[in-house]
């Protein structure tokens, strides 16, 4: 494979999308964001969404919220607590707080199932897949 040795400029040069060392860098495509979802009961307990992938249950639900301000790239659902959702998106006009706000909006009975996930949490993550 050919390179090109670097003589001026950093790692961002060419890039015009997010240059700050510590953020996501898109070479190719729009800004994304990476979203870590602790879907959680009025308690504050996390709510049991193991068996929530159907559709019109809280999974797909939660991830039609989130479609209606930004397109979904990848997202990984946990099947054990604390049953988080990470969800990495792009041309998101989220941010950790709106969105937040949107998926306790959904209320105490979401889905075929009636979840309630009126105090979950949502968090701006970043993305570390090697010391994940």
């Amino acid at each position: 494979m050919a390179s090109i040795a670097r003589t001026s400029g950093n790692i961002f040069s060419g890039v015009d999308i997010n240059t700050d060392l510590g953020s996501l860098v898109s070479i190719a495509g729009a800004q994304p964001l990476a979203f870590g979802i602790l879907l959680k009961v009025a308690a504050g307990t996390a709510t049991d969404i193991d068996a929530e992938g159907e559709a019109d249950e809280t999974i797909d639900i939660v991830l039609r919220k989130i479609q209606e301000q930004a397109s979904i790239i990848y997202y990984q659902v946990e099947t054990t607590s604390p049953f988080q959702i990470s969800v990495l998106c792009e041309r998101a006009s989220w941010t950790a707080g709106t969105l937040q706000t949107a998926i306790r909006a959904l209320g105490t009975t979401v889905g075929t199932n009636s979840k309630d996930v009126s105090t979950s949490t949502v968090t701006n993550v970043g993305m570390k897949l090697a010391l994940s």
